[in-house]
């Protein structure tokens, strides 16, 4: 499976909020589908030529969206203690 997505805070902040949130949707799919066969390997493109993960990061929202598939249950507790 071959996609894109834009890495970076400031990248993904300057991005369409649509586009930004069609390209996390799709990389949070492919991460289920990984995750999910218990094992593999997800080659993504990814868009901006000048990234560099040392530098700018991956994006608070796709943290944040990868933190909800690595710790669920964590994210769950903290939105029902939210909501108490």
């Amino acid at each position: 499976m071959h996609e894109k997505t834009t890495f970076g805070k400031e990248a993904r902040n300057k991005m369409d909020k649509q586009k930004m949130e069609t390209e996390k949707r799709a990389l949070q799919m492919y991460i289920c589908v990984v995750l999910n066969s218990k094992g593999g390997a997800l080659i993504w493109n990814i868009t901006n030529t000048d990234y560099s993960y040392n530098e700018l990061g991956i994006g608070q929202d796709l943290e944040q969206c990868l933190n909800t598939l690595i710790y669920p249950l964590h994210s769950l507790s903290s939105l029902l203690m939210l909501m108490q």
